[in-house]
C-alpha cells in the first residue's frame, strides 16, 4: 500500500505552491502595500506671491529711483544763477551749472545787454564761473551790480588832440656878426627823437577789453 508519507509532504507541497501564487496576486500585493506601509505625500505647490515677490521689489526699487530723480530734478529748478550765454552776454539761468548725460540742468531765463568781455577782470571771472542767486529777484540784482562793474569805454579815455596856437615870428633885430674861430664848430641844438614820443603815445594808448570796452 502506499506510504501516507508521501501523500502529506505531496499535499505540503501544494499549499506552500498556492500560498506562494496567492501572495503574488495583485490583491496580495495591494494589501501588503496597505499594511505596514506609508505613503509618500507629494510636495506642495510653491505659493504664487513667493513667485511675484521678486518682480514686486524690483517694480518698488525702480519706482523710487525715478521719484528720487523727479524731485531732484524738481529741486533744481527752483534755483537761479547769473552767468555767460552762449553768445558772449550776461544772462540769468533757472537751475544748477551741471549736465547729467545729455541732460542740461539749467536754462536762460533772461538776458542783459551786457557782454562778458566788457567787464573787469574780477567780475569776468565770477560771471564765467556762474554766481549763486536765492531768487530770481537776487539775479536781476546782481545784474543790476555788474552794470557798475564794466570798464570805461575806449572813446573815453582817448584825449582829444590839442590845437596848437599859432605864433608870429618876432623881428629880430640885426646884430653884428661876431667873428668865428677857426676848427671850432657852435654846439648842436637838442632835438626830439620821433621814435621816442611815438612809443610813449602807443603806451597811452587804451586796449579794448583790457583797459576800456568798445562804445563805439
Amino acid at each position: 500500500c502506499p506510504d501516507p508519507t508521501l501523500f502529506r509532504s505531496a499535499g505540503g507541497e501544494g499549499n506552500r505552491a498556492s500560498s506562494a501564487t496567492t501572495e503574488d496576486s495583485p490583491a496580495a500585493r495591494a494589501r501588503a502595500s496597505r499594511v505596514g506601509v506609508e505613503p509618500v505625500a507629494a510636495p506642495e505647490p510653491e505659493p504664487r506671491r513667493r513667485r511675484w515677490r521678486p518682480i514686486a521689489l524690483a517694480f518698488i526699487l525702480v519706482a523710487a529711483i525715478v521719484a528720487s530723480g523727479c524731485g531732484f530734478y524738481y529741486w533744481t529748478q527752483q534755483q537761479y544763477y547769473v552767468g555767460a550765454a552762449n553768445d558772449g552776454t550776461v544772462a540769468v539761468f533757472q537751475g544748477i551749472s551741471a549736465e547729467i548725460g545729455p541732460l542740461h540742468l539749467s536754462s536762460a531765463v533772461e538776458s542783459a545787454d551786457i557782454k562778458v568781455e566788457d567787464l573787469t577782470e574780477v567780475a569776468r571771472g565770477q560771471v564765467r564761473a556762474g554766481i549763486d542767486a536765492t531768487s530770481l529777484d537776487d539775479a536781476r540784482q546782481i545784474i543790476d551790480r555788474l552794470q557798475n562793474s564794466q570798464l570805461p569805454g575806449c572813446s573815453d579815455l582817448i584825449p582829444s588832440p590839442t590845437p596848437t596856437p599859432s605864433v608870429s615870428a618876432p623881428v629880430t633885430p640885426s646884430v653884428t656878426p661876431t667873428p668865428t674861430l677857426t676848427g671850432i664848430e657852435p654846439p648842436a641844438s637838442p632835438s626830439t627823437s620821433p621814435s621816442a614820443s611815438a612809443s610813449a603815445s602807443a603806451s597811452n594808448t587804451p586796449v579794448p577789453g583790457v583797459d576800456c570796452r568798445d562804445n563805439s
